[in-house]
């Protein structure tokens, strides 16, 4: 018996099997291919629906950026391109609609309060407009400033030499909110440690 006799007999007693997986691979290749067009029928059936909706004014920018959310979990890779070939709001700009939402939303909480040294996890996020009133260790207003950098100017001001045991902080959507709000604080509170009563 030749080498390739052997080879044969070898393969002809595995040859059923073989056959049936090389079939199995066939048929799932087509259901892969099947399924791969309905998922991009259905992805561009809601994705006009989508705009649709955001075009007459059914879906506000915030929850346009819930749905582009729930779209790119369940799309997967290229997501990005059919959204964008699809609905008049960017990928791109979701993501910045998304950056000013927390913004607003962080506008929207209530007041921030603490002793200092602090807990770093109880004050104002970083580049986040803010105006602070610092208080005494007997409760009196001594300081009142802005900042978008909260932490970092409270440790400036105690490398500075001022000496306070509390502080208070306000959210404001903006430095010109900032501004108004503090000129309104100096007022009220007449800090001693700041240099002017109001700007």
């Amino acid at each position: 018996m030749t080498v390739a006799d052997t080879e044969q007999s070898v393969l002809n007693a595995y040859a059923a099997t073989l056959d049936h997986i090389g079939l199995i691979a066939d048929k799932l290749h087509e259901v892969q291919a099947r399924l791969g067009r309905a998922k991009s029928d259905s992805e561009q059936q809601v994705l006009h629906r989508v705009a649709a909706d955001y075009a007459s004014g059914y879906l506000s920018d915030r929850e346009l950026c819930v749905v582009y959310d729930a779209f790119r979990a369940v799309s997967g890779p290229g997501h990005t391109t059919i959204w964008n070939a699809i609905v008049p709001i960017s990928a791109t700009r979701i993501q910045h609609l998304k950056v000013r939402h927390r913004r607003e939303d962080r506008c929207a909480a209530s007041s921030w309060s603490g002793d200092y040294p602090f807990d770093y996890d109880a004050t104002p996020p970083n580049d986040f407009s803010v105006v602070y009133v610092l208080f005494d260790d007997k409760n009196v207003p001594c300081y009142v400033g802005s900042t978008k950098n909260f932490t970092s100017r409270l440790n400036a001001h105690d490398r500075d030499g001022k000496v306070f045991a509390r502080w208070t902080a306000h959210p404001c959507a903006d430095r010109e909110a900032a501004y108004l709000l503090e000129e309104k604080l100096l007022r009220e509170h007449k800090p001693y440690l700041n240099k002017r009563g109001s700007r």
